[in-house]
């Protein structure tokens, strides 16, 4: 993983960034996506882990929606999901 990847992880996820980088390691390595795919979901997470599992739960449905998502929508919208 990329370094501007981990020091993001770190500044924005204090106890639980173990876990999250695990599970980005894991997410990557199995849908075999880049560190592009990694910087969408952490950046709609805003160090929130509820937000990081439901940015998860938006992988499972359709990956594309991460990027989409990440890349188009104004910050409002990001802030409104329901976690």
């Amino acid at each position: 993983m990329e370094q501007d990847v981990l020091d993001k992880v770190h500044r924005e996820f204090d106890s639980e960034q173990d876990y999250v980088i695990r599970i980005l390691e894991s997410l990557k390595a199995e849908l075999e996506v880049s560190d592009r795919f990694v910087r969408c979901v952490l950046h709609l997470s805003r160090g929130n882990l509820d937000k990081f599992n439901k940015a998860l739960e938006m992988v499972r449905i359709d990956w594309r929606d991460i990027i989409n998502t990440a890349e188009s929508y104004p910050f409002e919208f990001i802030t409104s999901l329901k976690c």
